[in-house]
């Protein structure tokens, strides 16, 4: 009997101490591409795993349009994007994101034609523009 209640002590010591995700992030909203411009905005609609976007702003004086959809899995948002609007040189491709244990901030990389850069999303509050 002592060594089943010394077990089952330790099994819950060790579960004690992992992390459990009890609660999804809800990213529905609008929100900045710090990494493309301060004038940019972005809307995100989230139903269960399934996200979808769209974005408008400026890069220079070319305003760059673009959608995705994709999935989230905890902390993590991987979403395939098509541009409408955008630099000559600027393709579609996969944007993978990790969101901020507060939930305002999203950041990670795309990835086009096999090139990769930045990115950095910031949930905007109302009354924030």
């Amino acid at each position: 009997m002592r060594v089943r209640i010394s077990g089952c002590v330790l099994a819950l010591l060790l579960l004690g101490g992992l992390p459990i995700v009890t609660e999804a992030f809800d990213i529905n909203g609008l929100w900045n591409c710090s990494t493309l411009s301060e004038d940019s905005c972005a809307i995100f609609s989230q139903e269960g795993e399934r996200v979808y976007m769209m974005l408008a702003g400026y890069y220079g004086d070319t305003l760059v349009v673009y959608y995705g959809s994709g999935v989230m899995e905890g902390d993590r948002i991987v979403f395939w994007t098509h541009f409408t609007r955008k630099p000559p040189s600027w393709s579609d491709g996969r944007n993978e994101l990790t969101i901020s244990p507060d939930g305002n901030t999203m950041r990670g990389r795309w990835f086009a034609d096999g090139l990769s850069g930045d990115l950095e999303f910031v949930r905007l509050r109302r009354g924030e523009r």
